[in-house]
């Protein structure tokens, strides 16, 4: 059942380390987003995908029933994609993925969802000691945190956790969740994708 929530995936990332587009990058016959795309879609209401500017809207004309949000603020990395997504969410609570996760779990973004009732602000996953901050859920109150971060010309998103009211999801929760997910596995150097790849042979 779909919940309210929008889902926003990030795609304004410019792939620097990659050399090319990731979100079009094809993995198992599909450019990357759209697995994206399709691991959310039974879970959310809507889905806006968030682009640096308005060309790149044109590299994604093959995607339906997707909404575009072009950044607010430009060279401003995830946080600003964060807070453009955030902004234009037509639900208090939005679903944050990065554009390069190819293995997401609907049994883990059921746990994120399934927080939604405790009302924090942020809904994050910590795995691997990371801070998983493109798989995590933010509300509406952060709005003025991160605008006021963003004009400040401060784009580390952990700068904004402490400020806001955050539930940290440990590590514990994630395995009995699901042991070993892969839900937050991304895609950056070439040596990742060819590791994804021979993941998804072993499975």
């Amino acid at each position: 059942m779909k919940s309210k929530l929008t889902g926003v995936i990030l795609a304004g990332g410019k792939s620097k380390r990659l050399g090319r587009d990731k979100a079009l990058e094809t993995f198992n016959g599909e450019p990357l987003i759209l697995k994206v795309i399709s691991s959310i879609e039974t879970l959310v209401d809507e889905i806006i995908v968030v682009v640096n500017d308005d060309k790149r809207k044109n590299d994604f004309s093959f995607m339906k029933n997707v909404t575009f949000a072009t950044d607010k603020f430009s060279d401003a990395g995830s946080l600003g994609g964060i807070y453009t997504g955030l902004h234009e969410s037509n639900n208090l609570n939005a679903l944050f993925l990065a554009c390069d996760m190819p293995f997401i779990s609907i049994n883990i973004l059921s746990l994120l969802i399934n927080k939604i009732q405790l009302n924090p602000d942020i809904i994050i996953p910590e795995y691997n000691g990371f801070k998983q901050s493109t798989h995590a859920i933010y509300n509406k109150n952060c709005l003025p945190v991160i605008k006021n971060q963003l004009k400040r010309g401060e784009y580390k998103i952990s700068k904004i956790f402490k400020k806001c009211n955050t539930l940290l999801i440990n590590e514990n929760e994630i395995n009995q969740c699901e042991k070993d997910t892969k839900s937050f596995y991304n895609i950056n150097y070439e040596y990742e994708l060819e590791k994804a790849k021979q993941m998804l042979i072993n499975d």
